[in-house]
């Protein structure tokens, strides 16, 4: 079977038309992208870069079809430990027959009805795997799993729409027509509600285990050798104060050297060297303590064996978030910390940290478009609200948010920031974790006097139900 016509790996896409009952697969958005597979594996990165929206690439051998890789099974494989080593200049075809997956192929003339289905009866761990459609006789495009889901629901709702004009020509069975459409509006809403959030829920444990994998493996790679470092600094430093001292005693003992020794001791500038080198070392251990410290907020911040729920320090979390984004608050933005006593709240440390990162990151990103010469401050407020619940409130004094869209702030998808730049599921995810922690998360913003987002959590979780509800 031919995949591709040419050798070259030219991407193109499909424009979705206009839908209708009996739309079929070839009239959705697909993509096409063929590579051969004996490339280097590195090279995907390249492709799935230039092309945020394809999700994944056709693999041909000699101009004929060999499988698929698709972007979420490319980036989890090359987020592992010692992936890119094993795999980045080695011809894709290793790195294929790890992530193998048998491709659902399906005819262009599909309907779409029947092939939500079948892509529903996969297994689990390939249900978001891209369709391979079959335009032609031995020609393919790749169609998302995402795409598929959206059209099958505006299917849902053309039905709907049929169904409400044949209510009009059936007066007599009008008060029953209208509350099965009723019923029928509330389960395709309910239906399209739980898809958005089973797609945001996938996202966010997909993006988070890889990024939790990368930290620790990074921290672990980075400790060994500083620990190493870390503890023979102090024999080091134990082996150049007995030389000092015998150096000194020397010159007590003989306080008239010979002329080979005098022109030694001024060459290398003794009376400096007994002077610095213990500076030098006392700055080395310094260094390797500062070390030691982003190592541990790192691996505080994944906390990848931590799933349960735990009374948990919020100020330690936030002081963690704080460093990994150091690098970020470097470029102009000032941290304000009003700190108030807070006892340990039961919660699931490491989702309350990504509710503390995409806030805070939210912030940085609307301080970064203030003027240079205007100042830049997020403040950074805890406080015990009553006997079982803290409040966490971030402020900015950026651009602010228009009253018009707030409501909307928390909807999944949803974003101002460029094409790029925002998936619109930073504050969604905040929203449902802290709704499963069973808080509340609200926004006040008035423009252009910047924004607070405040965080209400209650100190300790109700019942073991909702404890089993956060760890999901």
């Amino acid at each position: 079977m031919s995949a591709a016509k040419s050798n070259s790996p030219t991407y193109t896409s499909t424009t979705l038309i206009q839908l209708h009952l009996g739309s079929t697969l070839q009239e959705l958005t697909s993509h096409y992208l063929a590579v051969d597979i004996e490339i280097p594996g590195g090279q995907l990165f390249q492709y799935f870069e230039q092309e945020p929206l394809l999700p994944g690439v056709i693999l041909t051998e000699h101009g004929t079809l060999a499988g698929i890789i698709s972007r979420r099974r490319f980036f989890e494989r090359m987020s592992r430990p010692y992936s890119l080593e094993l795999f980045t200049r080695r011809p894709l075809r290793i790195l294929y027959d790890f992530v193998r997956t048998e491709p659902l192929i399906l005819p262009g003339d599909t309907p779409i009805p029947i092939a939500s289905k079948l892509v529903l009866e996969r297994p689990a761990d390939e249900l978001y795997e891209p369709v391979l459609v079959e335009t032609e006789p031995s020609s393919y495009r790749l169609l998302a799993v995402d795409h598929l889901l959206l059209a099958q629901s505006e299917m849902h709702q053309l039905a709907l729409q049929a169904l409400q004009h044949s209510q009009q020509a059936l007066a007599i069975e009008k008060e029953q027509l209208e509350q099965r459409v009723l019923e029928r509006t509330q389960a395709l809403a309910e239906a399209l509600q739980h898809l958005k959030q089973v797609q945001v829920q996938l996202i966010q444990t997909e993006k988070m285990s890889s990024l939790g994998q990368m930290i620790a493996g990074i921290a672990h790679e980075i400790n060994n050798p500083v620990n190493f470092i870390s503890g023979n600094l102090n024999h080091v430093m134990d082996y150049a104060n007995d030389l000092l001292e015998l150096i000194s005693l020397y010159q007590q003992e003989c306080p008239q050297p010979t002329s080979r020794v005098r022109e030694k001791i001024e060459a290398i500038d003794l009376d400096f060297l007994q002077s610095d080198l213990p500076k030098t070392l006392t700055s080395m251990r310094v260094g390797t303590q500062r070390i030691q410290q982003i190592i541990l907020s790192l691996r505080n911040f994944s906390r990848l064996d931590e799933a349960s729920t735990k009374p948990a320090d919020l100020h330690a979390g936030i002081e963690d978030t704080l460093l990994i984004l150091n690098n970020r608050l470097k470029l102009g933005v000032d941290v304000v910390k009003q700190y108030g006593d807070l006892p340990l709240v039961e919660c699931c440390p490491a989702q309350i940290n990504q509710v503390f990162m995409n806030l805070l990151s939210n912030s940085i990103d609307a301080l970064l478009e203030v003027p240079e010469d205007r100042p830049k401050q997020i403040t950074i407020c805890t406080r015990q609200v009553d006997e079982n619940q803290v409040c966490i409130s971030i402020a900015d004094n950026g651009p602010g948010i228009p009253k018009n869209i707030q409501n909307k702030l928390f909807d999944p998808f949803f974003t101002t920031k460029p094409v790029g730049k925002g998936t619109g599921l930073g504050l969604s995810i905040c929203y449902d974790i802290v709704k499963k922690h069973q808080g509340k998360i609200c926004v006040q913003s008035d423009r252009p006097q910047g924004a607070e987002f405040q965080v209400f959590l209650p100190i300790r979780l109700s019942c073991a139900v909702d404890k089993a509800a956060v760890r999901k």
